[in-house]
């Protein structure tokens, strides 16, 4: 939630922005903003989380059709994207349902009262005889509605029929999304990184780039920072894919990988927040106290007032890096 200093509305309709739209969710007129999501990293309690620079966290309950990122619950346009956005029946049921928790049984009050001979009677019985090992109970599947399920098995066997590479393309993007909606990340994820291979250029780092946010969103690191280098190769000057890549390599601990993305954000974009915040973290990570304060006091430096820089100011007040 955005507090007094940093809450927004759209110049053209008023309706309410987040500190992250890029384009307003009642009108679809593009506004300024810059693109950051706390990316949900379960690191150690010492470590905190990297914030990431595009994408975002599938959890988020709907997703746009055209871009495949997360999306409030009711907006008409897409705020990173600005598409219009209708509702579906995916949208409304597709989501998996979640297995519910079981309850707990008490026992009858006043059970351990029974006579004393029927308790040394059992207690006999089953020294005399072991009982019968009970198989354990199969596990309930946790399944999508069967709307949904129909719809994405029909898709799926369209895409999977599709006879030139344009219809595979076109197909493949409405699979996805279908796949995000359903909670499917990763497999959403999948099908677009299949259709990036046969889309001509200059189209195909688009593509990539959806891509590689969906592998972020869905926890699959590797994948995720092998669609991000293609990204790279085709844009080397996007700023926000490195920085997300970094994260990737954060998340798999691999620190030295994560610093020299960051590093190179830095570079090429002297007054990025949140590769400045994210290398504080990854310095600390590396036992590197003392740059990791340096990074995070820049982060503040540029804007106290985001959430980049107020995560930054918290780990500096908390104390949490060590001392200077």
């Amino acid at each position: 939630m955005t507090d007094g200093a940093t809450r927004r509305s759209c110049p053209d309709c008023g309706s309410p922005l987040t500190a992250t739209d890029l384009a307003c969710p009642g009108c679809g007129a593009e506004v300024v903003s810059a693109s950051a999501t706390v990316a949900k990293l379960s690191e150690t309690v010492s470590q905190a989380p990297l914030l990431s620079a595009t994408a975002m966290d599938a959890a988020a309950g709907r997703f746009c059709t055209d871009c495949g990122r997360a999306i409030p619950s009711g907006a008409k346009f897409c705020p990173h994207c600005g598409a219009a956005q209708a509702e579906s029946a995916a949208q409304s049921t597709g989501r998996r349902l979640r297995r519910p928790e079981p309850t707990a049984k008490r026992l009858p009050t006043g059970w351990w009262m029974l006579p004393l001979a029927v308790v040394v009677g059992l207690v006999g019985y089953w020294l005399l005889r072991r009982p019968t090992p009970v198989p354990p109970a199969e596990p309930v599947a946790v399944t999508m509605p069967a709307a949904a399920t129909a719809q994405l098995a029909e898709m799926q066997a369209r895409y999977d029929g599709a006879r030139t590479p344009e219809a595979r393309r076109e197909l493949g993007t409405q699979l996805s999304a279908l796949y995000v909606q359903a909670d499917q990340i990763g497999d959403g994820a999948r099908v677009l990184s299949e259709i990036a291979r046969t889309t001509p250029e200059p189209e195909a780092a688009a593509v990539w780039l959806r891509t590689a946010n969906l592998y972020h969103d869905s926890g699959d690191n590797l994948e995720a920072i092998a669609a991000y280098e293609q990204v790279l190769r085709r844009t080397p000057d996007d700023v926000d894919a490195r920085v997300d890549m970094g994260t990737c390599y954060y998340r798999l601990r691999r620190y030295d990988e994560a610093r020299a993305a960051m590093l190179e954000a830095i570079r090429r974009q002297p007054t990025h927040q949140i590769a400045h915040l994210n290398l504080g973290v990854i310095e600390t990570a590396r036992g590197e106290a003392a740059a990791g304060r340096t990074a995070l006091e820049r982060a503040v430096e540029l804007d106290p007032a985001t959430p980049a820089g107020r995560q930054a100011k918290t780990l500096l007040d908390g104390q949490k890096l060590g001392p200077s």
